[in-house]
């Protein structure tokens, strides 16, 4: 399978060479339903042009993938933190790619008022506002009685309480795709399953005291007022008139430059008002420098502009056109038990109604009386984020669980899953046990102790040989115009001994003759710590190969070999060496 990275510096995109042995990608469905970032990180080989311009980054984003063949496996954007590192020669650099969701979290710029609105219809301002265009949502057909987002919140806030709510999560895919997912599903048929046959290694299960046993949702009913004034300075009113400010030469009302008027209404708190107008009864040199409706207040700048006398202010009234305030305060209570240990209580800002306050309260329910269990495990079957699977394996019993959170290592093909329980969990049935006493007839006894015997110096042969590391899978080597690239496959992972911390490596030149290390020592014990090093050509000695039959007085691409021990972490090298007997040119 190709694999390739591309990264788009400008209008672009641009291929460049990395290495898929440490190549994760982490997906995140969310936590504890709130929104979480998705991940990937991967290693550039060292090329100088293309590092002189990850440092040159600055303010810009950029985007880059990773492909396998043409399919995308991850496209985000390059997080800008990146570590230099040259030993005897330039190093690979680490990169990381994170999701578009910090796109998001940026202050809102415009703000945005809508009532009786449906929901699609505002999500999908929102993510144009901010520059996401490519994402897919359902029809939730639902109408959102009240919106109002102002220049103190964030998109990412605002979306995540929003979805949160009406009972979804937003997420970005493993393509940078923006999607929502349901936290509580239509339907818990699965025929996607974890069991004994396909999991590797231990399965983890965690049993944690179930949580918020009840869920306390609050929520306001609105009323409807028209053509209200929802702001009027009264300050010393007198003579028939509403105010009596006086204002000195080039002084601004309120003693400052820019102020914020509190919108207010006997009827109750405002949460929304729109068609707002300034009423202002003033003398010639008073001039109103600005208003503008910020959320439910108005900002002003009002000054007497004149340098020799003093100006009044008779009447400052703020109208508006549409007023929603918050009337009779509701609850949604639902209690799984009759004396709860513990409550979460919630106050809602965009739901108005009991149909969705009750579902709101319903979904926490549920999801805290399921997500007590937990699953950590391995396997090389390949699911979905948010997929439902029934887990079920001997001594652990069997639950249907949603996945929420996936690490996929691309070189074993491994993919480590978290997962959460959705449904009621089904205990193990324990086996009627008895207990048997076997006794040995005393004629047999020598002849079971040199069984015993036997199998110790077995079980020590093993013991010795699980001492001994293990050399990697695979080698690889690719010329490059300043040296080589080697690539090293680890072996599967065997006991702690068996697992390699660092390589012995060497080269030749004259086709395996003779052999140098890293440090140019011939028959030399010089290691590396790393499943990839780029071996620079040295000039002087290497001069300029071609991939063969140089005309130079140094040997070709095709008279190069390579070839590897693993060394473990208490110094015992593999015994055999690993070679490879070409170069990729």
């Amino acid at each position: 399978m190709a694999y390739s990275i591309q990264i788009k510096f400008g209008t672009e995109w641009q291929n460049y060479e990395g290495t898929i042995s440490d190549l994760v990608i982490t997906e995140v469905l969310h936590n504890n339903l709130k929104p979480a970032d998705a991940s990937c990180t991967f290693s550039l080989v060292p090329n100088i042009a293309l590092f002189n311009l990850l440092r040159g980054i600055d303010t810009a984003n950029i985007q880059a993938r990773v492909l396998q063949n043409s399919t995308i496996l991850f496209s985000g954007y390059i997080r800008k933190t990146f570590e230099f590192k040259k030993t005897q020669r330039l190093q690979p650099v680490k990169v990381e790619l994170v999701s578009p969701s910090f796109i998001l979290k940026k202050k809102i710029t415009s703000e945005f008022r809508y009532t009786n609105t449906s929901l699609n219809t505002i999500i999908i301002a929102l993510l144009n506002a901010c520059g996401i265009t490519n994402y897919d949502i359902p029809d939730f057909n639902i109408t959102v009685p009240v919106f109002l987002a102002t220049l103190e919140e964030s998109y990412h806030d605002v979306l995540a309480t929003l979805l949160f709510e009406y009972g979804y999560v937003f997420y970005f895919n493993n393509e940078g795709q923006f999607k929502v997912y349901r936290y509580y599903p239509d339907s818990l048929s699965t025929i996607k399953e974890f069991n004994g046959t396909n999991c590797i290694d231990e399965i983890s299960q965690t049993k944690k005291e179930e949580q918020k046993e009840k869920i306390i949702v609050k929520w306001y009913e609105i009323k409807d007022l028209s053509n209200i004034i929802v702001f009027s300075d009264t300050t010393n009113a007198k003579d028939g008139y509403k105010c009596y400010i006086t204002l000195p030469p080039q002084q601004y009302l309120g003693g400052k430059e820019e102020w914020f008027a509190e919108f207010n209404h006997e009827e109750g708190e405002i949460i929304f008002a729109s068609g707002i107008n300034l009423s202002i009864d003033k003398g010639q040199y008073i001039q109103v420098l600005k208003f503008e409706q910020r959320g439910n207040r108005a900002l002003l700048s009002i000054k007497n502009t004149s340098t020799l006398y003093d100006d009044r202010i008779l009447k400052l009234d703020i109208t508006a056109s549409t007023v929603k305030v918050k009337k009779n305060i509701n609850t949604s209570i639902v209690q799984r038990s009759a004396t709860p240990n513990d409550a979460e209580e919630i106050e809602t800002k965009y739901i108005f109604s009991k149909t969705y306050a009750d579902a709101l309260a319903n979904y926490l329910s549920w999801y805290h009386k399921y997500c007590d269990y937990t699953y950590n495990l391995k396997s090389k079957t390949n699911y979905a984020i948010g997929d439902l699977v029934i887990i079920s394996e001997y001594g652990l019993g069997s639950i249907t669980a949603r996945i929420t959170k996936r690490t996929i290592k691309l070189q074993t093909g491994v993919i480590e899953y978290e997962l959460e329980g959705v449904s009621e969990y089904t205990p193990v049935t324990a086996d009627g046990g008895s207990y048997i006493e076997n006794r040995i007839p005393a004629q047999t006894l020598d002849n079971l102790y040199n069984q015993i015997d036997g199998i110790n110096q077995t079980l020590a042969g093993q013991n010795r040989d699980q001492t001994i590391p293990l050399n990697p899978l695979a080698l690889e080597a690719k010329a490059y115009i300043d040296g080589i690239y080697i690539r090293i496959i680890p072996a599967d992972s065997g006991t702690l001994l068996q697992q390699a911390v660092k390589y012995r490596i060497q080269r030749s030149t004259d086709e395996g003759s003779t052999w140098y290390d890293i440090n140019g020592v011939l028959n030399g014990s010089a290691t590396i710590e790393n499943s990839q090093y780029f071996w620079q050509f040295n000039r002087s000695v290497d001069g300029y190969p071609e991939a063969s039959g140089n005309p130079e007085p140094w040997p070709p691409l095709s008279s190069y070999r390579f070839r590897i021990k693993a060394v473990n972490s208490i110094g015992t090298e593999a015994p055999d060496w690993l070679y490879i007997s070409s170069v990729d040119t």
